[in-house]
């Protein structure tokens, strides 16, 4: 009986394939080349990551980029430390080539352990930033947001954000969102009838009569099922008219399981949609550590999360809506996962991709050196496509505590690099742009071929898109007694990159 062939044909690239130089521990060549062709592939093409940036009066425990945000070729960066904790908020600017400081944002109210720029965000010529301590009328630790908004090249001080119910101790910024005219802020300690530090979070809106521009606040929003300590608030996003807030030591399931939960706006009123727990949350997942929202889709990081063979590895739960009704779509992992990674430290989505940070990675034997990985959507389906290092990270710098990405950039924060002195942080940009891998079968038999990373499944022919600098690994398995050819990973003499 005559056996059939499997010919597997990799049309664009070989077995390994690489579009850039690879983040950290590129200087290993990848088993199946040369060192030769290795150093053929990363001297023809620019590096993934683009650039470092620190403070330009970077100083010792700073902690700059404890949060980032990017939109377009605007970065913002926050240092809620530097300065004895009156804290501050760095704006980069790039110009094609390089990425500049263009300013140094403080509120003119700022004063010492305030902590402005715990939390930032970024939309079009509008910057948010927060200062959970800051003290209102005399009352301590009330918190507040504030507003900047962009004049030709510099920013002004727009508006201040502060609760109607504002009590001490409520922390009124721990976590802030803004969407069109809508921002959220959370208040994470924020005192409730039936909790204790239950928290809260508020929506502002803008108004804007003539040329005078005010935020008022449009709503407070409660967990309905509030109890002590729940840490609502702790994180927040809104896109449109729906809003969520991560609770991540709500107890529902098990003890800090955690929850998240969604508001929608009908008119100028908020109402509760649903709560999120996730079908596989146990006790101490901080399911809800991390949130983020496009669309129909909500993206919920879950630091404590097991797979059973890691622990506190860390997950991100991807959730879709279909009329008001949230269905859990996957869980992420990472494929590199090991123990007390904390994948879903930070989480940022974008329709179909999806940026997650994993702080407390180890990465090269460098404990929580810190990575961030990138994943992407193909119909229902999520594969990853990318892991981001820094190119000189170290022990201990927590690369990945903060993420953001707008189209093909990224933005991942370092908080505890030592560059100018410890904890004086630094965040780095890359440049995310996927590259396609297709492959085909020839011959007359039947098989499939997986990736590693996990991304191609098939069996005919096949794409997947991987962020450039992967070492895609793929696997041939004949099926139903055909045979794999010698010698049928088909490439060109020399390894070309992928673009």
């Amino acid at each position: 009986m005559q056996k059939k062939t499997l010919l597997i044909l990799l049309l664009t690239v070989l077995w390994l394939v690489s579009a850039v130089s690879s983040p950290s521990g590129s200087n290993l060549v990848p088993a199946g080349l040369s060192a030769a062709e290795w150093a053929h592939i990363q001297s023809q093409l620019p590096p993934v990551q683009q650039q470092k940036l620190a403070a330009d009066d970077a100083a010792e425990n700073a902690q700059f980029g404890t949060t980032v945000a990017i939109d377009g070729n605007t970065a913002v960066v926050g240092a809620y430390f530097i300065d004895s904790r009156r804290g501050a908020v760095y704006v980069f600017e790039f110009d094609g080539e390089t990425w500049t400081q263009q300013a140094k944002l403080r509120p003119a109210d700022n004063a010492s352990g305030d902590e402005f720029g715990t939390a930032v965000n970024i939309e079009g010529d509008w910057i948010v930033a927060t200062s959970p301590l800051d003290n209102i009328d005399g009352i301590s630790d009330v918190g507040s947001a504030y507003v900047f908004r962009r004049e030709g090249g510099a920013w002004v001080e727009e508006g201040k954000l502060a609760a109607s119910d504002m009590a001490a101790n409520d922390t009124l910024g721990d976590s802030i969102a803004i969407n069109g005219d809508t921002i959220i802020v959370g208040a994470r300690q924020h005192e409730d009838t039936g909790g204790e530090n239950s928290g809260a979070a508020y929506i502002f809106v803008r108004e804007q009569n003539g040329e005078d521009v005010t935020w008022v606040e449009q709503a407070k929003l409660i967990a309905f099922d509030r109890s002590d300590l729940d840490r609502f608030g702790f994180v927040v996003d809104v896109d449109g008219d729906t809003a969520v807030v991560g609770s991540s030591l709500d107890d529902d399931l098990a003890e800090n399981s955690g929850a998240a939960y969604i508001f929608v706006r009908s008119g100028t009123s908020w109402s509760h949609q649903a709560k999120l727990t996730g079908n596989q949350a146990l006790a101490y997942y901080s399911f809800g550590y991390s949130v983020s929202i496009s669309g129909e889709t909500v993206a919920i990081g879950a630091t404590g999360s097991n797979d059973g063979a890691t622990s506190n590895s860390g997950a991100v739960y991807v959730f879709t809506r279909t009329g008001i009704a949230w269905n859990q779509q996957t869980i992420l992992r990472a494929s590199d996962r090991t123990n007390f990674d904390t994948l879903g430290s930070s989480v940022d989505i974008r329709g179909d991709t999806l940026l997650a940070g994993a702080g407390n990675a180890d990465v090269d034997g460098l404990e929580q050196a810190g990575a961030a990985y990138l994943f992407a959507r193909s119909g229902e389906d999520w594969s990853e496509i990318g892991k981001l290092t820094a190119d000189d990270g170290a022990a201990q710098d927590w690369f990945g505590w903060s993420v953001s990405f707008s189209g093909d950039r990224a933005i991942v924060g370092a908080p505890r690099d030592d560059d100018a002195g410890l904890e004086s942080g630094s965040a780095y940009l890359f440049s995310i742009s996927s590259a396609i891998l297709t492959v085909a079968k020839a011959g007359t038999g039947t098989g499939h071929v997986g990736s590693v990373p996990m991304a191609i499944e098939c069996g005919a022919i096949c794409t997947a898109d991987f962020l450039p600098g992967t070492v895609v690994t793929l696997t041939a398995t004949p099926l139903n007694g055909a045979t794999l050819r010698a010698g049928a990973a088909q490439s060109p003499a020399r390894p070309t990159p992928l673009r």
